[in-house]
């Protein structure tokens, strides 16, 4: 988490300095390796769920569903959960 406000601090930094261009690589590094930390943790944490509830088919499936991002229980047929976006 404290990377996380390191980013947004720097992002603030950069917007107030838009013709830093080191400044600016530095946040875009700074970001992707927080994007790729932030994938590689919810991997994980499905994994973990999934493994962990391997001889219970009716949870497994539930939480597969729910990392895919692909079942909607909404009449719209829209999935409406936050980490889907």
């Amino acid at each position: 988490m404290n990377r996380m406000n390191d980013r947004d601090a720097m992002f603030k930094s950069v917007r107030a300095s838009p013709g830093n261009r080191e400044l600016k690589d530095r946040y875009n590094e700074l970001s992707a390796q927080i994007k790729l930390e932030v994938k590689t943790a919810k991997l994980r944490y499905y994994r973990d769920k999934i493994t962990y509830n391997l001889s219970n088919p009716k949870e497994k499936w539930r939480i597969i569903n729910e990392s895919s991002c692909t079942k909607s229980n909404s009449p719209t047929g829209k999935n409406t959960k936050s980490h889907c976006a």
